[in-house]
């Protein structure tokens, strides 16, 4: 599959086209899995050392096998003829962002997120999701 990375936008909408089409290769291409780790390790009751690489290394890896077992035990995600609509981005940090979404179903169900991304100079990828 082609997933385009070039807006903030598109790589939310490639990283929902990776999960109606069953794609983990896609779905763990259109994610930042580093950045989510520190986003993680800052915001838990313990305090960790965000400098320590190892840590955050592990902890991605972690997130990664985490996701890819919860697809498998629990299936994909389906957006398939949803309709999305995203607030300006913003940015909270050095190189993270976060932009709203609202993902309307035809049944009439919405939900919001708030989505975390980060920007390497060429391609935009997905940190976090906070429903």
């Amino acid at each position: 599959m082609n997933y385009n990375y070039d807006t903030p936008q598109n790589a939310i909408f490639s990283l929902e086209s990776a999960y109606n089409n069953k794609d983990i290769e896609g779905i763990i291409n259109s994610k930042d899995f580093i950045a989510e780790a520190k986003i993680i390790l800052e915001n838990a009751s313990c305090e960790y050392d965000l400098s320590d690489n190892e840590l955050i290394s592990e902890t991605a890896e972690l997130l990664k096998l985490t996701l890819i077992k919860w697809l498998q035990e629990n299936g994909f995600p389906d957006f398939t003829d949803a309709t999305v609509e995203f607030s300006d981005i913003s940015e909270t940090d050095s190189n993270l962002f976060y932009l709203n979404e609202k993902i309307t179903y035809p049944d009439g169900t919405f939900y919001y997120n708030k989505i975390f991304l980060t920007f390497n100079g060429v391609e935009w990828k997905v940190a976090i999701i906070e429903e």
